[in-house]
Order: C-alpha cells, then sequence, then structure tokens
C-alpha cells in the first residue's frame, strides 16, 4: 500500500517546502537566513546541505538560534553574522540561497535587492516568507524570487494531493479485505467476477 498509494507524501511544513524548493541549490554554497523569531526557527531545521547563515538584527537571538541547532545537529556548520546592515548586505552577497523570515520592510528591501543582483555567482534563489502574493518592489523584479503566498499555494496543492492519495489507499485496503473475505482460505487470485461483485456494492 505505502509504494504504490503512499510515496512520496512527504511532510506539508513551510521548513519542508523550502527544502524542496532549494533543491540541489542547497549543496550549492551558503544558505543565508534573515531573522530569528518564530518562523525562522521552524524553517532553520530544514536548511541542511550547506553552511547555514544567520543574520538578525538582534545578533543574541540569532546566537540563540545557532545554538539551538548546536544542540540538534553539533557537527552541522552554522555561522552567525554579526554587525550592521552593511555585515547583512556583505552576506546577501556571498550567499547561494537566501530565506527571509521578516516581514517586507520598504526602508532596507532595495539595499538588500541590490546587493542580490550583486553577486558573481548568478545560481540560486531568494525565498520571502514575508512577502505577501502579490510582492513588493523590488523582490518582484527577481525571477528567482518564491513569496509566501507563492509557498502557501504550494502547501495548499499538497495538501489536497495528500488527501487524494489517503482516499485512494483507503478504498485499495477497504476493497483488499473484502475481497480476502470472499475467499479467506483461497491462495489463488481473485476472478474478474469477485472483482464485479465488489464493484456492485
Amino acid at each position: 500500500m505505502r509504494a504504490q498509494y503512499l510515496a512520496n507524501l512527504g511532510s506539508a511544513s513551510y521548513g519542508s517546502q523550502t527544502r524542496r524548493l532549494l533543491g540541489d541549490e542547497a549543496n550549492g554554497g551558503p544558505t543565508l537566513l534573515i531573522g530569528a523569531g518564530q518562523l525562522a526557527q521552524s524553517v532553520a531545521p530544514w536548511l541542511t546541505g550547506s553552511e547555514l547563515w544567520l543574520w538578525n538584527r538582534t545578533t543574541e537571538r540569532a546566537l540563540e538560534l545557532a545554538r539551538e541547532l548546536a544542540k540538534r545537529d553539533p557537527a552541522r556548520p552554522v555561522r552567525v553574522i554579526e554587525g550592521d546592515r552593511e555585515a547583512e548586505l556583505a552576506a546577501w552577497r556571498g550567499a547561494r540561497n537566501v530565506i527571509v523570515c521578516i516581514p517586507s520592510d520598504a526602508s532596507s528591501d532595495a539595499a538588500r535587492g541590490a546587493a542580490w543582483r550583486e553577486r558573481t555567482d548568478r545560481r540560486g534563489r531568494v525565498i520571502h516568507l514575508g512577502l505577501g502574493a502579490h510582492g513588493a518592489a523590488p523582490w518582484n523584479e527577481l525571477p528567482e524570487l518564491v513569496s509566501l503566498g507563492a509557498l502557501f499555494e504550494m502547501l495548499q496543492a499538497q495538501s489536497e494531493l495528500r488527501r487524494r492519495q489517503f482516499e485512494r489507499a483507503r478504498r485499495a485496503c477497504l476493497e483488499k479485505a473484502l475481497l480476502r473475505s470472499l475467499s479467506a482460505n483461497s491462495s489463488h487470485p481473485h476472478s474478474w467476477e469477485d472483482l464485479a461483485a465488489f464493484d456492485s456494492l
């Protein structure tokens, strides 16, 4: 049943979807996580595969998150970006991927978008979990951007897929149980007549 009906279900959290979106890009270089609040704490454990950089307006919060991650996996490479906005922008220029877990901020986003475009390596992705479905400047100009709205749509689609898969698996279990009850002692496959009888129930 698992192989036929329940394969590739996976998890349906923001963290799992973020990791899925990064795909092979997650192994190509550092991932910068902006923020250290509840959303960042739920996403950070999923950002495996390469060094994780943490930046938060309050450095101590980023250090707390780094300590929590170290408790889960002491060997995991995590670096806290300490310093002011210039340190953050330098990290934007050096990261392969950036995950933003803070609200959009017009006074800072222009500089962040510019720093992202200044990278020498053009691969990678920005996943902005503080941005609505319609986005905002300057993020709308980035083809590699995924907003919270787009991620939420993906989660809804995956949840619907999971619901359909579970329903198919449930029906298959009921069918298998009924076929077994029709001939509990038989080792022979059931005939088409049995299937027709089941279909008429």
